[in-house]
């Protein structure tokens, strides 16, 4: 029997055998340097995507604070042949220039404003299209009735004609219209409502916000600066000589003066058509109309850009406050139920929050944004007529009170 003797072999000196490539490292290097690469490009992607995403809401937002407005067409002398005078009046703030047109009331015997004797039936009984809507349309002869029917009712005075003309002075409509348009605002149109108000003996004050004033353009804040600019208005009116004053606001213009109200004691009245007033709620509404975008999203990245733009803040904008305050003064609401802009919530929520006896809401069956003028003027004028009659009632019995008081 043989034995098998074992030589020491050291595993140390034992050849290892070439891999494919190279060194041994070289493999685990390569796939290091792919995965770099890979993150590199993910990293890139998302950012590329994080980039359009905020560079599409930075336009957005650009565009709902520098809304496109087209310059005057016309005036109301041209329009309607309503004499007036170009008025410039400082914002309550001192922020900025206001430009405006005074439309002083006629003089008791002075000639009727042009085409006060042709206006509801010439406006279209239907109208879809704003743009189709033209500032040039007549007053018809059912607004002229109700214009006739208004001033006869009015309370009249034993003296002579200068009391009388002291009483039509006295009283004033400032008109305050809506986003993305002028004191024109023509599918309205705001010139007929001047017209009729002018019939009515009221001194009429039209006037541009800052994000519509060609002269001096400035970004749309939801009524924040916009409010103080109404409130000049109002001041200008009262420096006119004006014992009683009413704000007829359209969309955010009735937005803003709801805004405008919880710092003034100006006002007697307001008439609020298509009230909209800026929130996360109805903004969010609006956009869905022209695409369909995550909310939260939305609403978060329109709240860090904006200020960016405007200056200032969508928790400025005092939404809640106005829609829930009891006004001492007289509010007519009117909505159209067909509105797909101003959410019907709005209205609702400040003609519920109303306690004055005078204080309604007229809410139109399938009736358009701003349109219910154009689509229900009998009744449109008779509501806002006989509002505006109220009104002056209650300014003149408020005022006999406070002179009796005062002897």
């Amino acid at each position: 029997m043989s034995a098998t003797t074992l030589s020491p072999y050291p595993l140390d000196s034992m050849p290892v055998p070439a891999l494919p490539g190279g060194a041994l490292g070289l493999p685990i290097e390569e796939a290091r340097r792919r995965g770099r690469w890979i993150v590199l490009a993910l990293t890139s992607v998302v950012c590329l995507a994080v980039f359009v995403v905020i560079a599409f809401y930075a336009l957005v937002c650009w565009a709902l604070v520098h809304p496109p407005v087209g310059k005057l067409q016309s005036n109301p002398m041209e329009a309607r042949g309503l004499a007036y005078k170009d008025v410039t009046f400082l914002s309550a703030d001192g922020r900025s220039e206001v430009n405006g047109w005074w439309i002083p009331a006629p003089a008791p015997d002075g000639p009727a404003p042009e085409g006060t004797a042709t206006l509801a039936a010439a406006l279209p009984k239907t109208a879809s299209d704003p743009a189709a809507a033209s500032a040039t349309v007549p007053v018809s002869d059912n607004v002229a009735a109700a214009s006739t029917a208004a001033m006869a009712s009015q309370p009249a005075s034993d003296d002579s004609a200068a009391a009388a003309s002291n009483l039509f002075s006295g009283r004033t409509v400032i008109l305050s219209h809506g986003y993305g348009t002028n004191r024109e605002e023509s599918w309205v149109p705001m010139y007929d409502i001047a017209a009729l108000l002018h019939g009515l003996d009221y001194n009429v004050l039209m006037f541009d916000y800052g994000y519509a004033d060609s002269r001096n353009r400035a970004p749309a804040t939801g009524g924040v600066y916009e409010s103080g600019q109404l409130l000049g208005a109002l001041k200008f009116a009262r420096e006119q000589g004006s014992r009683e004053v009413v704000v007829w606001g359209f969309s955010m213009g009735a937005g803003t003066a709801l805004q405008a109200a919880l710092r003034t004691d100006l006002i007697d009245g307001m008439i609020l058509d298509s009230a909209f007033i800026p929130d996360a709620d109805s903004i969010y509404s609006n956009i869905r109309r022209y695409a369909s975008l995550p909310k939260r999203l939305s609403l978060e990245l329109i709240r860090a850009i904006v200020p960016m733009f405007a200056g200032t803040r969508l928790e400025q904008i005092p939404s809640a406050e106005a829609q829930s305050t009891a006004f001492a003064f007289p509010v007519l609401v009117i909505h159209g139920s067909a509105d797909d802009k101003a959410p019907a919530s709005i209205s609702e929520n400040v003609a519920a929050a109303q306690t004055n006896p005078l204080s309604e809401l007229w809410s139109v069956p399938d009736a358009m944004h701003e349109m219910i003028f154009r689509t229900h003027p009998e009744e449109y004028v008779r509501r806002t007529t006989g509002f505006l009659q109220a009104i002056s009632e209650n300014v003149e019995a408020r005022q006999d009170a406070s002179s009796t008081i005062t002897a």
